[in-house]
């Protein structure tokens, strides 16, 4: 058989991904320098005492438990990992706190891999699998530099986002073979619903796994719809322990007031219509957008957002009929459907919508665009190129706004005032520079945005605390007590232990930190301040030794006083999604 002209000249299919793993690499590299924010990262990595020091018992316990409310054990097995190399290089335990570059570093190495993954999934596609592999490279260049990626790439606590796609799109590399092999190998079945479910041990979102499929088997392989509903609804069932987890651990009475049943669809077509327009215009990407489906509904938007999405759907379907490129447009899809709306989370008291949440959903619109260069012309071609340069660009741009806690909470606040988590952050920042005044008048903002935003409250109590106003703080901490979470609960108990250790009163004080640990077991806050009211009370050091195992990684994590870790845990509110 005769070769094509040049076919001998073509580089071999993996230097492609290759070159989309390097492309991911070049752009977000400046992330490489970022520090940690308080954006969550405290809680999970810096100030987390299961990771000072690590240890395989504490390593298997994020197995068996869930950790701040989150149940995510792949991503605290990683940290964990990552915590041991950094005691391993430095000869001797470390502070995590100091050594950002090495989560943000595992991150872009993640972040890579899944755009190489991206490469090989494409060259894979039925549709593309005989055609010039830059197509599939100009699909994965795409995912590789969008700008909606910024934020789980330059985010520590991002890597649950990026270490479950990992997992995810690995997963669907094996299906595909599954799928060339007529459905019929037991282990590449195998193979793929373990990769599958350890995408759901990253983190729950893995649950779209089956709704892509479905897509792929509907439009790509043309199963027949029973047999492509069997197998999708099978692995759906894999996921429900982990959905029925997660609802445990983040109940919605978290949210607050949650819009009627009916509005539902609404608020997560609203959502897809939303990324839809970041995907095409990435400007004024921000970690808080206030989209709850309060405001989507109160605004009106619920009732014409709808369009654009049906419009876009009505459109491939009449002009661009082919199976590939319409499955495309249901990948991207199906990807959000688990933070959708469509089923209330816990994010949803802040917004519906995060960047984060559209990690995978880019492999749909890489899928697209590969398939439309198949016709395209030059001009198409060029045109394609210049996007994806700019959004490299863009990515760039965006980057910058993620280099420490205080450029990304200014940022926030000026694009979205309304933002409670930021306007907290922000008055964090202030405090840490000796600024009392603003930053209280940014916790008095918070509040008056949410009045049952207990972080902003037990942030003015503290500062109550630290100036001396006993009463003010006591009365903070106390309205904190009424919180739904229990995090928030055991934080305002150990407060209130040292409004009473502060007036001398010892056996209160005591009485309030072991109620603490009663609501949250082994919170550093609470072992620390535990460990001081024993220490008052005149207790010897076997007791306090006693202890030791526990108290050793919550001194590591509280670093002296008690007022002296909030400033460096500046915003955070553990166990987001």
């Amino acid at each position: 058989m005769k070769r094509p002209a040049g076919a001998g000249l073509r580089p071999p299919a993996r230097v492609y991904s290759a070159a989309a793993a390097g492309l991911a690499l070049a752009v977000f590299l400046p992330a490489l320098h970022h520090q940690f924010v308080g954006f969550d990262d405290g809680g999970h990595i810096y100030a987390n005492p299961c990771l000072h020091p690590p240890s395989w018992g504490n390593a298997a316990r994020f197995f068996l438990e869930p950790y701040n409310g989150i149940y995510m054990p792949l991503v605290f097995a990683l940290w964990s990992a990552l915590a041991a190399l950094a005691g391993w290089a430095r000869g001797g335990p470390v502070l995590l706190r100091d050594v950002p570059a090495l989560f943000h570093g595992a991150n872009l190495v993640i972040h890579a891999l899944n755009s190489a993954l991206v490469c090989e999934l494409l060259l894979a596609a039925p549709g593309l699998r005989r055609k010039s592999p830059w197509l599939a490279f100009a699909g994965a260049a795409l995912f590789a530099v969008h700008p909606l990626h910024v934020e789980p790439v330059a985010w520590a606590s991002g890597m649950k986002d990026l270490l479950s796609g990992f997992f995810f799109l690995l997963s669907l590399r094996v299906y595909l073979l599954f799928a060339e092999r007529g459905f019929r190998s037991k282990p590449l079945y195998v193979a793929c619903l373990a990769a599958y479910g350890l995408s759901m041990f990253a983190k729950p979102s893995g649950a779209a796994w089956p709704f892509v499929v479905l897509a792929l088997d509907l439009w790509v392989f043309r199963r027949r719809a029973r047999a492509a509903v069997v197998w999708a609804g099978f692995a759906a069932l894999l996921s429900l322990p982990f959905a029925a987890l997660n609802s445990a651990l983040q109940p919605t009475t978290y949210i607050g007031t949650l819009t009627p049943v009916w509005t539902r669809p609404l608020v997560a077509l609203d959502a897809l219509a939303f990324y839809l327009a970041k995907l095409f215009v990435p400007l004024e990407l921000l970690p808080d957008y206030g989209r709850t489906p309060a405001w989507v509904v109160a605004s009106g938007r619920a009732y014409w957002t709808w369009l654009l999405p049906a419009a876009l759907a009505a459109g491939l379907l009449r002009v661009w009929g082919a199976g590939e490129t319409l499955a495309g447009a249901a990948l991207f899809a199906a990807a959000l459907l688990p933070n959708s709306g469509l089923l209330p989370f816990q994010n949803q008291i802040a917004s519906t919508v995060a960047d984060r949440y559209a990690y995978l959903a880019i492999l749909g619109a890489s899928w697209t665009l590969a398939h439309l260069l198949r016709r395209a012309r030059a001009p198409g071609a060029a045109a394609a190129a210049l996007a994806i340069a700019a959004c490299a660009l863009l990515s760039r741009r965006q980057l910058r706004y993620w280099r420490d806690t205080e450029a990304l909470a200014r940022r926030v606040v000026e694009a979205n005032p309304e933002s409670v988590t930021f306007q907290t952050a922000m008055g964090s920042v202030e405090w840490v520079q000796g600024r009392t005044g603003p930053a209280r008048a940014r916790y008095a903002q918070a509040l008056r945005l949410r009045p049952t935003y207990y972080p902003a409250r037990e942030r003015l109590g503290l500062l109550d605390l630290a100036e001396g106003r006993l009463e003010d703080a006591r009365r903070e901490f106390r309205a904190c007590l009424g919180s739904p979470n229990p995090a928030d609960a055991a934080m305002a108990q150990t407060r209130l232990a040292q409004v009473a250790l502060r007036e001398g009163r010892v056996a209160e004080a005591r009485r309030r930190d072991l109620e603490a640990l009663r609501l949250r077991p082994r919170s550093p806050e609470a072992l620390a301040d535990l460990a001081r009211t024993l220490e008052r009370e005149g207790a010897g050091a076997a007791r306090i030794g006693s202890l030791a195992s526990e108290l050793r990684p919550a001194f590591v994590c509280a670093g002296g006083p008690p007022l002296d870790l909030w400033p460096a845990r500046i915003g955070d509110s553990a166990g987001r999604e």
